[in-house]
C-alpha cells in the first residue's frame, strides 16, 4: 500500500503501513530537511547563508558573457560576498571572468560555487576554470562534468590541481541541467590563506543550525592513517575501515550524500558507543547497490535503507551504482527515521528490539547483532563504513543539525 504525507506543501511517499503508522519525530526540523528535495523554484525557499568571498575591491574587475537577465543580476553579483544575489544570463551556457587590479596576480588553490535561490535546472553542470597572465592565452586549471547541487544556496568547493600566479580567472560553464537560463550566486577564488580562513569558520553554519560533520581536512575525524582520503569535498576509503566522529551526538538530523561502486556494501552507524566493537555497539543504516547481482536477492534487512539486520526498508529507493544518493537520518532518543532520495523508507523504535536473537516481527537477527537495542544508549559517535568486499563508496556534503 502506498500512502503520502504532505509537509509544507511537499508530497512525500510512505510506501507501507508500517511507515505510515510511524510517528514522525522532530517534525519542525523535518520541514526544513524536506525542502532539500524540492526540484522547482518558488517563493518558499529558505533564507540563504552568507558566502565566504570578499566584495570586489582594490581595482579588481569582473566581466561576463552578458550583463545579466534582469536589473541587479549582473556578473558583479557573483563576487559580492552574499548568496542573496546572483548572476543570471538567458542562455544554457555562460562565462564569467575576474581580473585582479592592474599589476597584481592571485595564486588560487581552490574555488567554490554557490547555487542561487531558485530553479535547480539553471545550476552549472559542466565547466572549466582557466587562468591567464595576459587575458589572451589561457591555462586549464580544473574541469568538471555532471556536478550536481542538491539544494539552494549550496556552496561546493573544488581544488585547483596546478595553481599558478594569474591576473585573470575565467569560469566557462558549457552546460547547465537543461534549461535556457544559467545562474550562479557566488564564485569564490581562494588563495591558501583564504582557504584556511574558510576552514576555520565554514559558511555552512547558518541560521538553520546546520554544521559540517567533518572538517575539510578530516581533523575532527578518527580513522586508521592513510585509509580515508578527501578530494574536492568527497571522502572515500581504500580499505574496509571505519571513519567516525570524535564527538558524540544525541537528538540530531544527519544529512549526507553517498555514491555506490558496483556491488557496494557500506553503512552509516549512529549511536556508536565502542569503536573497537563498532558493528554490535551501534545502529547501522545500510548502504548497498541493490541492483547488483550480489545483493539483488539478499535478505530484505540487508537492503539499502534498512536498519541492518533488524528492519527492512518499506521500498527500494537507491539509485544505480555511480549516481549520487541522499540520506536524511533523524535520531531522537530511541526513534530513528530514514529518508532516502525523498522517500521515507524506515522508522524504528529501539525500545521494541529487546531480544538477543529475534526482531519484533519474529525474524532472526544475525548472530553478531545479539545485543538488544532497548537498553542501548541514544548518544554516541557517528561512523561510516569503508571499502567492503573491494567495492568503493564515496560520501560528500555531510552535515548535522541538533534537535531540541
Amino acid at each position: 500500500m502506498r500512502n503520502v504525507i504532505v509537509v509544507c506543501g511537499i508530497v512525500l511517499s510512505i510506501s507501507c503501513l508500517a511507515c505510515a503508522g510511524a510517528e514522525f519525530v522532530g517534525i519542525d526540523a523535518l520541514d526544513e530537511v524536506y525542502e532539500n528535495y524540492r526540484r522547482e523554484g518558488s517563493g518558499l525557499w529558505p533564507e540563504p547563508e552568507n558566502g565566504a568571498a570578499a566584495k570586489l575591491s582594490g581595482g579588481a574587475t569582473v566581466s561576463a558573457c552578458t550583463e545579466g537577465a534582469a536589473c541587479g543580476e549582473g556578473p558583479e553579483m557573483a563576487f559580492d560576498g552574499t548568496a542573496k544575489t546572483k548572476y543570471c544570463t538567458l542562455a544554457p551556457t555562460m562565462w564569467i571572468q575576474h581580473q585582479s587590479a592592474k599589476g597584481t596576480t592571485k595564486h588560487v588553490v581552490a574555488y567554490a560555487l554557490t547555487t542561487a535561490n531558485d530553479h535547480p535546472l539553471r545550476d552549472p553542470c559542466n565547466w572549466t576554470l582557466r587562468g591567464s597572465t595576459d587575458g589572451k592565452q589561457w591555462d586549464v586549471l580544473d574541469q568538471r562534468k555532471d556536478e550536481e547541487f542538491s539544494q539552494r544556496f549550496q556552496r561546493r568547493q573544488f581544488e585547483v590541481s596546478k595553481p599558478g600566479d594569474y591576473a585573470w580567472y575565467k569560469l566557462d560553464v558549457t552546460k547547465n541541467w537543461g534549461t535556457h537560463t544559467t545562474q550562479l550566486s557566488e564564485l569564490e577564488l581562494l588563495t591558501a590563506e583564504e582557504l584556511k580562513a574558510v576552514a576555520k569558520n565554514p559558511a555552512a553554519v547558518g541560521a538553520a543550525g546546520w554544521e559540517p560533520l567533518f572538517a575539510p581536512d578530516l581533523s575532527n575525524a578518527e580513522f586508521p592513517a592513510g585509509v580515508w582520503t578527501v578530494s574536492n569535498g568527497e571522502i572515500t576509503a581504500s580499505q574496509d575501515k571505519l571513519i567516525m566522529t570524535k564527538k558524540e551526538y544525541e537528538n540530531f538530523v544527519l544529512d549526507l550524500e553517498f555514491k555506490n561502486g558496483p556491488a557496494a556494501n557500506s553503512g552509516v552507524f549512529v549511536y556508536l558507543t565502542d569503536p573497537a566493537g563498532w558493528v554490535r555497539n551501534s545502529v547501522e543504516i545500510q548502504i548497498t547497490d541493490d541492483e547488483s547481482e550480489k545483493w539483488a536477492k539478499a535478505n530484505p534487512t540487508w537492503k539499502c535503507g534498512a536498519i541492518f539486520g533488524r528492519l527492512a526498508p518499506c521500498e527500494s529507493a537507491v539509485k544505480p551504482a555511480g549516481e549520487w544518493n541522499r540520506y536524511t537520518i533523524i535520531c531522537k532518543g530511541p526513534r530513528i527515521d530514514v529518508i532516502l532520495n525523498g522517500e521515507h523508507v524506515n522508522s524504528m523504535d529501539m525500545l521494541k528490539w529487546d531480544s538477543a536473537t529475534h526482531n519484533p516481527d519474529g525474524t532472526k537477527k544475525p548472530g553478531w547483532l545479539s545485543k538488544p537495542l532497548n537498553n542501548h544508549p541514544t548518544k554516541g559517535r557517528i561512523g561510516f563504513q569503508g571499502k567492503h568486499g573491494g567495492a568503493p563508496i564515496w560520501f560528500r556534503n555531510l552535515k548535522i543539525k541538533p534537535l531540541d
